[in-house]
């Protein structure tokens, strides 16, 4: 019987930027061997890669001489250092005997070990139930601005993604961990039925990745069934799972009423809750906030590191306040935004806080406060 070959002549940046992308599928802890293998296959006049952890599939393609059709799997982490220290020529990978790949560039040559490209498991179908399109800057705002506020508690699987409903021509995405909630939104084109779902964060960190690498008017197409969710950007293609439950009604937790309202400066607000949260770390990132007239005082004191204490000015509607907020979460939310100033709706003493930047009502931080405490020393 003859042996099915395979032949292709790409450039090693091409072919090792692919795999970069495509190994992040690859699960450093593979409960079966061919999951540490990237498949190569050939299609056309283009090199297609394809990495999976049974929960998220990469595709990534790239320009190959193509002499031979054909499919291989090869070692990610093996095939990754070896063209991190190959020079820039053209690599030839081809397929030998015994399951074996050929791999030469230059005066060095491999023959690698690889698996049955058959057994490889193969990317699911994502019969669309809605599809849209989103430019991919606007698509990573998106990312950045929810993210950090999932869940790391996998007992409660349906907070640690990002909901993301599709209605009309609004993308919305809301994460939350029950201490914050993020909700940004965005414009989208093409849009074809309608959405809510859960995607596992891994999946929206990728994808915002993804979204990097793509030209600044680049644009992403978004195809969702009932399980699954696939992501096509450029030359790559990100199918995942859903994660399945019901997520909160997030909608009752954000504020509709407030009496009080600060518009803050947002760097010097930024530097001053950086500056308390290094004595606040010792007491749960705790930092009071107490305004006087136009000022806002803001403390941070520990029975074991000592006191900080620094002032900001603000413009203030209603009455002064006198509130607790984890500074680490102030912080998170800081490191998205470049307003010039940030607006803070307030209500009582123990209700959450609702944040954005000032005039901005695409993106709204809803934290909840933490109890005021005085430490009191003693001789």
């Amino acid at each position: 019987m003859e042996v099915a070959t395979m032949k292709i002549i790409c450039t090693r940046k091409a072919l090792y930027d692919s795999i970069q992308t495509t190994q992040r599928a690859v699960s450093s802890r593979a409960s079966l061997p061919i999951l540490s293998h990237i498949v190569m296959s050939t299609q056309d006049d283009n090199l297609q890669l394809t990495a999976t952890d049974l929960e998220m599939w990469m595709q990534c393609s790239t320009k190959a001489t193509v002499e031979e059709s054909g499919a291989v799997t090869v070692p990610a982490r093996v095939i990754s250092e070896v063209l991190a220290a190959l020079p820039d020529e053209d690599v030839t990978i081809e397929q030998k005997e015994g399951g074996r790949i050929g791999l030469s560039c230059g005066t060095a040559t491999y023959e690698l070990l690889g698996l049955e490209p058959e057994d490889f498991p193969k990317p699911p179908e994502v019969e669309g139930e809605a599809s849209f399109t989103i430019k991919s800057q606007d698509l990573q705002t998106l990312v950045e601005r929810t993210l950090f506020a999932t869940s790391q508690d996998s007992s409660r699987v349906t907070l640690t993604g990002v909901l993301l409903t599709l209605d009309n021509s609004t993308l919305k995405a809301v994460a939350t961990d029950t201490h914050r909630l993020c909700l940004a939104t965005a414009d989208v084109m093409d849009v074809a039925g309608s959405m809510q779902h859960i995607v596992p964060e891994r999946t929206m960190g990728e994808v915002s990745r993804l979204a990097s690498e793509l030209e600044a008017e680049g644009t992403i197409t978004v195809n969702a069934s009932a399980t699954q969710i696939l992501f096509e950007c450029g030359e790559s293609r990100l199918t995942s799972r859903l994660i399945e439950g019901q997520f909160p009604n997030y909608e009752r937790v954000i504020p509709t009423e407030s009496e009080k309202k600060l518009i803050i400066p947002t760097e010097q607000f930024r530097a001053a809750v950086k500056r308390a949260a290094i004595v606040a770390r010792d007491d749960a990132n705790r930092v009071t906030f107490e305004t006087s007239a136009g000022t806002l005082k803001l403390s941070a004191e520990s029975p074991n590191i000592g006191t900080a204490s620094e002032e900001v000015d603000v413009v203030r509607e209603g009455d002064d306040i006198r509130m607790a907020f984890n500074a680490k979460y102030l912080l998170d939310f800081l490191g998205t935004i470049n307003a010039e100033a940030i607006e803070m709706e307030l209500t009582g003493e123990l209700s959450p806080a609702l944040i954005r930047p000032q005039g901005v009502y695409d993106y709204t931080y809803v934290l909840m406060p933490m109890q005021v405490r005085s430490y009191v020393s003693t001789p």
